[in-house]
């Protein structure tokens, strides 16, 4: 393997990984955010 399609290769792992972490935090405030609601709606 070319030292360069390693190099692209590293870089795309990274920003994949960015997204994941960001796919999870957004999904993480949804939950939070339901959660309250229906903790506020069960009242």
């Amino acid at each position: 393997m070319k030292p360069s399609i390693a190099r692209t290769f590293k870089k795309q792992q990274i920003i994949y990984r960015r997204l994941i972490l960001q796919y999870y935090e957004y999904n993480n405030q949804n939950a939070e955010i339901s959660f309250y609601s229906i903790s506020i709606a069960g009242r």
